[in-house]
C-alpha cells in the first residue's frame, strides 16, 4: 500500500509561487536602503544578509524530508507563516543587527520551505513526459511575482521603506491561505507501513550520487549568477549608465524568462533534452563574454533580453531533468540538496565577485563567470554520457522516451541498486 499525504492544486502552486516571490524579491530589492534608512552600521549588514542563506540553504535540507513524509502542502503553509513571523519580527526589530540577522534568518527559511514545497508539488503532480512544462509554468509564475513585488514597493515606498517588510508580510499570509484552501491528497510514492520492511531507504546519501551531475551544472550557474549579480551595477556603471537604468535593468531579464519559461518544452522538443539544457548553459556562457566585451549600454541591456530567454530554457529543463531522476518518494529531499546547493553557491559566487571586482573589475568578473559554466557543463554532460554508458551494460534494454527525461537510466539504476 503506497502512502497519501496533502499537496497544492496546480492554481494553488502558481498562487504561492508568485506571493512568495513578489515577497522575496520585494525584500531584496530594497533590503540594504532599508537596514541604512535604520542606521545599521555598513559592517554588519553583511552579517544579516548572509543570515539570509544560511537560513535558506539550511531549511531546504530539514523540510525536504517533511515534504517527502507529508505531502508539501505542510511544509508551503508553514513555510508561508514562518517568513510572515520573521518579516514581522524584522518590521520590529529597529537598528538592532542581531535581531535583524536572526529575523532574517526565519524570513527565508520559511521562503525556502515553501519554495521547495512549491517544486515537490510540481513534481509530483506532473504527468510523465511533461515535467518541463509544469517546472516553466511554475518559473514564469514565480518570475511574475518578482516583477510584481519590487514594482508595487517603487511606487508605495516613496518616503519610507518601513512599510517593505509589511507588504511582503501580508503577501506570506495571503500565500499561506491560497495554500491552505487548496490542498488535494496525492500518493507520495512511498511504502505504506505494511511494506516498509522490504522497502529501499531513501536518504540524501543515496539521492546525491543520482543527480550530482546535474548539482554540478546548479553550482556552476547559481555561482555565476551571484559574480554576475555583483558586477551587473558595476559594469554599466563603468559603461556610463544612470542609476536608473541600472535599476531597471534588473527587469529587462525577468520578462523573457517569464515569457519563455513557460514554454520550454517546446525549444528544440525532438533533441536530447540534455544536449538543449548544455546549449543553453554554453550559450549563457558565450552571453557573459559578449557582456565583458560590449561598450554600449543599450547593447548590453538589450541582451540582457536573449539572456533571460535562455535562461527560461535552462532552468525548467534542470529541474524537470532532476524530477525524473529521482526515485519515488524522494523529491522533497532531492530539491532540497538542489536549493541548498543553489543557495551556498550563489553566496560563494557572490563573495569571489568582490575579490575578481578588486582585481580585475567588471569584465573580468563576467569572463569568470562564463569560464565557471563551460568547465561545469563540460564536467556534467561528461558524468552523464559516462553513467548512460554504464547502465547500458547493467541493463540490456533501457527505454528512454522521446522527450530524453532519462527514465531509462533512472530505471536502470534502481533496478542495479536493487
Amino acid at each position: 500500500m503506497t502512502q497519501t499525504g496533502y499537496s497544492l492544486s496546480r492554481w494553488g502552486m502558481y498562487g504561492v509561487g508568485f506571493l512568495t516571490r513578489a515577497a522575496s524579491f520585494g525584500m531584496v530589492a530594497i533590503s540594504v536602503p532599508l537596514l541604512l534608512e535604520r542606521g545599521v552600521p555598513l559592517s554588519f549588514i553583511g552579517v544579516i544578509l548572509a543570515a539570509a542563506a544560511v537560513g535558506s540553504a539550511g531549511a531546504q535540507l530539514l523540510v525536504g524530508r517533511l515534504a517527502d513524509r507529508l505531502g508539501p502542502w505542510g511544509a508551503s503553509v508553514g513555510g508561508c507563516v514562518i517568513a510572515a513571523v520573521g518579516l514581522v519580527v524584522f518590521a520590529a526589530a529597529g537598528e538592532s543587527w542581531p535581531v535583524l540577522s536572526a529575523a532574517n534568518f526565519v524570513l527565508n527559511a520559511g521562503l525556502a520551505s515553501a519554495s521547495n514545497s512549491l517544486r515537490t508539488a510540481t513534481a509530483m503532480a506532473a504527468e510523465d513526459g511533461k515535467e518541463e512544462r509544469a517546472f516553466g509554468s511554475l518559473s514564469s509564475a514565480q518570475t511574475a511575482g518578482g516583477l510584481f513585488g519590487p514594482l508595487v514597493l517603487g511606487l508605495i515606498a516613496t518616503d519610507s521603506m518601513t512599510i517593505t517588510p509589511w507588504f511582503a508580510a501580508g503577501c506570506c499570509i495571503v500565500g499561506a491561505l491560497v495554500a491552505a484552501l487548496s490542498r488535494v491528497t496525492v500518493p507520495l510514492g512511498q511504502p505504506g507501513d505494511d511494506d516498509k520492511a522490504g522497502a529501499s531507504t531513501v536518504t540524501l546519501r543515496t539521492i546525491a550520487p543520482i543527480i550530482a551531475p546535474l548539482l554540478l551544472l546548479v553550482v556552476a550557474i547559481s555561482a555565476s549568477y551571484g559574480i554576475y549579480a555583483a558586477a551587473w551595477g558595476v559594469l554599466l556603471h563603468d559603461r556610463g549608465a544612470s542609476n536608473a537604468v541600472i535599476a531597471w535593468s534588473f527587469s529587462v531579464f525577468s520578462v523573457p524568462f517569464m515569457l519563455v519559461a513557460a514554454r520550454a518544452d517546446k525549444v528544440l522538443p525532438r533533441v536530447d533534452r540534455r544536449w538543449v539544457l548544455a546549449s543553453a548553459i554554453i550559450g549563457l556562457a558565450l552571453i557573459a563574454f559578449a557582456y565583458a566585451a560590449l561598450q554600449s549600454v543599450w547593447a548590453i541591456v538589450g541582451l540582457g533580453l536573449l539572456e533571460g530567454a535562455v535562461f527560461g530554457v535552462a532552468m525548467p529543463l534542470m529541474h524537470s531533468q532532476v524530477a525524473v531522476m529521482l526515485p519515488p518518494g524522494s523529491h522533497g529531499r532531492g530539491f532540497g540538496l538542489v536549493g541548498a546547493a543553489d543557495q551556498v553557491a550563489v553566496a560563494i559566487g557572490s563573495g569571489v565577485a568582490g575579490l575578481v571586482l578588486t582585481y580585475g573589475g567588471a569584465s573580468f568578473a563576467f569572463r569568470v563567470g562564463a569560464v565557471v559554466c563551460l568547465v561545469a557543463v563540460t564536467v556534467g554532460i561528461t558524468a552523464l554520457r559516462m553513467r548512460d554508458r554504464k547502465n547500458a551494460r547493467v541493463s540490456d534494454t533501457i527505454e528512454v522516451d522521446g522527450t530524453g527525461s532519462l527514465h531509462g537510466a533512472t530505471a536502470a539504476m534502481s533496478q542495479k541498486r536493487d
